[in-house]
């Protein structure tokens, strides 16, 4: 479960051997059973959750209390909310294991203080919390500019969303209905049939 971490580290920042051990030692291993809640709405996130094994999902429940999938953690992917994690105000969203799942947490204050004897720490940071703005950006981006389609093509890029997600839910995600979604895997099945 550790080398997910290692790599997730690693990506981000140059670190000794002994450097990674220590930011290794303030985590620690948790499992957790498909449909557990690890976050609620008006919770705050005091915890740094990176994903091992499994897919979370992340959503919010609009105005009528419809659920609306707006992120899926696979493994390597942070389970957090961010947001309400780094801002300690209450949380929007719900985080659910969509499978049993496997990650590693660190309580804020441990998280934050890491940097105090890894000084790469406040990079690595800077950086994890710039690619979330990033990938929220290239989120507003496809729905503004891309059609349901496209978005559906480009999640398909990866294929655990397929494997773990039920189709639910990535029709929340991609803001179609489960019709549309259905459509939309027709349409690509018959597509593949064509090529030679």
């Amino acid at each position: 479960m550790f080398s997910a971490l290692y790599t997730f580290i690693q990506h981000y920042i140059d670190v000794t051997d002994e450097q990674l051990q220590f930011i290794a030692s303030r985590f620690d291993l948790q499992k957790a059973k498909k449909n557990r809640i690890l976050l609620s709405a008006e919770e705050v996130s005091e915890e740094f959750i990176l994903i091992t094994k499994g897919c979370t999902r992340v959503y919010l429940k609009d105005s009528r209390g419809k659920e609306v999938a707006v992120w899926f953690a696979l493994p390597g992917y942070i389970g957090s909310d961010i947001q309400s994690f780094i801002s300690g105000r209450p949380s929007k969203f719900f985080i659910q294991a969509l499978t049993d799942i496997e990650y590693v947490r660190i309580s804020k204050e441990a998280f934050q203080r890491i940097s105090e004897s890894v000084p790469q720490w406040e990079t690595f940071q800077a950086k994890i919390w710039g690619e979330a703005v990033v990938h929220i950006i290239d989120r507003i981006i496809q729905f503004q500019y891309q059609s349901a389609e496209e978005r559906y093509e480009l999640l398909l890029k990866n294929p655990m969303y397929s494997q773990w997600v039920p189709q639910k839910h990535l029709a929340s995600f991609l803001g179609i209905t489960h019709t549309s979604l259905s459509r939309l895997r027709k349409k690509r099945a018959k597509r593949a049939k064509k090529l030679p």
